[in-house]
């Protein structure tokens, strides 16, 4: 038996495999990252690369932007 794809068949499999795809894209869960200071997990938007000069061995890490802030206050 042989089926037959009409245009309706078609676009109805087309429109479903983006509905998937865009499924599979949407993640509602942020990337986080961890501070190399005090270990909590944290947004993209709240960490930046930053060397500590006596951690980590003058590496740069990222640090959140409270760990940054103590530590400028404490070796400034």
């Amino acid at each position: 038996m042989r089926v037959m794809y009409n245009d309706s068949r078609i676009q109805q499999y087309r429109d479903n495999q983006l509905a998937n795809h865009l499924i599979d894209i949407i993640d509602e869960n942020p990337i986080l990252y961890k501070c190399a200071g005090c270990c909590e997990q944290f947004e993209e938007s709240e960490i930046k690369p930053f060397k500590m000069h006596d951690l980590h061995d003058n590496k740069e890490l990222n640090y959140c932007f409270e760990c940054i802030e103590y530590y400028k206050s404490e070796n400034l």
